[in-house]
């Protein structure tokens, strides 16, 4: 199995897979065509995610069932059996073209797909992996809950890569300095649901 995750940031959540960053939304197939040696392995996303559910709560753990993209298009995981001695409860996740930012703006999704979660590369992975005739699951924590805010900002903060960029960080700051309020919270809800990751994949 080939482990991938989007960010640099959702890798160091649980070091010892050793996952391979692909990048973030779209810019992950690019990633992808990247694991040219493991052609004949299954895939493994994990990573973070938010919620769209008063039931999925941040810091909890799910395995995905189903992806629905912006049109309305559904896709399957093919590595249950695998993922099963994991003991995480499946959901199904929307991927958004866009940050999803806002309680309201979860809400909307939330009926328009009947998702409980919410992430921005499932539908590009679960496409690539269909014409590349690839096996794949997903493993999301959820970083933020259905009724929180997200700084529209973050969405720049990382390069098509996956990485960090911490000069867009600053400049987001130094722009709004609102924001810096907010980074505690980030930086417990990562912790959060890293520790809550982390615990699933213990001793495997």
């Amino acid at each position: 199995m080939v482990i991938v995750c989007p960010m640099d940031a959702e890798r160091d959540l649980v070091p010892a897979l050793g996952a391979r960053v692909i990048g973030l939304g779209g810019s992950c197939v690019r990633g992808l065509d990247k694991l040219g040696p493991h052609s004949a392995l299954p895939i493994l996303v994990i990573g973070l995610a938010g919620s769209l559910s008063q039931h999925c709560k941040p810091g909890s753990v799910y395995s995905v069932s189903s992806v629905v993209d912006s049109s309305g298009r559904t896709y399957k995981p093919g590595i249950h059996r695998l993922l099963a001695p994991l003991a995480v409860p499946e959901v199904r996740i929307a991927c958004s073209d866009t940050l999803v930012c806002s309680p309201q703006a979860k809400a909307d999704l939330a009926s328009a797909t009947g998702a409980s979660l919410v992430d921005m590369e499932s539908a590009h992975i679960a496409r690539w992996c269909a014409a590349h005739g690839r096996s794949w699951g997903m493993i999301r924590a959820v970083l933020d809950g259905h009724d929180e805010t997200l700084p529209p900002a973050m969405e720049n903060w990382c390069g098509p890569d996956g990485r960090l960029r911490y000069h867009r960080v600053l400049i987001s700051i130094l722009g709004n300095s609102l924001l810096v309020s907010k980074l505690p919270w980030l930086a417990q809800a990562r912790t959060k649901a890293g520790a809550a990751l982390r615990e699933v994949f213990r001793g495997i």
